[in-house]
């Protein structure tokens, strides 16, 4: 599978919303109604992006592509010292098809070569956390809800000739 970033545009901004309502499973099973469960969702991503805006103001927004396909997001603040990855998010018919696999790659790979650290917070119980600890996150805090993750730079040992 061809896995590829695009930096997202304004028109993406229904998109984000239809992936972040998908990928809310916890709210399908509650008993509301289409329109209020829509009312809801909205609500709460209105809020998340509000929130994301005032502590990442400098983070991208990303449209995750899979064989041609939008499959997903990510946000991601590379302003600090620190890579933040904000949020990460894959429509679920593209689940456990290695595109977070491939994204964490690519976010690695880039964190790598700019020396950084990367840091994210992962909701209690969300199995993404699995992924993050096989690519090498460690648990680094738990606040409410949320655990904070991070992935150290690690300098490569060069070999030395005797």
């Amino acid at each position: 599978m061809n896995v590829v970033i695009r930096l997202a545009l304004e028109k993406d901004i229904e998109f984000v919303f239809r992936v972040f309502a998908e990928s809310r499973c916890e709210f399908q099973n509650l008993g509301w109604d289409a329109a209020h469960l829509e009312a809801f969702l909205r609500e709460q991503f209105d809020f998340q992006q509000r929130t994301y805006a005032s502590r990442h103001s400098y983070a991208t927004k990303e449209i995750i592509v899979a064989d041609g396909v939008d499959c997903g997001y990510q946000v991601v603040d590379r302003s600090g010292q620190e890579i933040i990855l904000v949020d990460l998010a894959v429509k679920p018919d593209f689940q456990a098809r290695r595109v977070g696999s491939k994204v964490l790659e690519h976010l690695l790979e880039l964190a790598s070569r700019s020396r950084q650290n990367v840091v994210l917070q992962v909701a209690v119980g969300n199995p993404a956390q699995g992924l993050y600890e096989r690519f090498g996150f460690s648990v680094v805090g738990e606040h409410g809800m949320y655990r904070s993750m991070r992935w150290s730079f690690k300098l490569e040992k060069t070999a030395v000739a005797a």
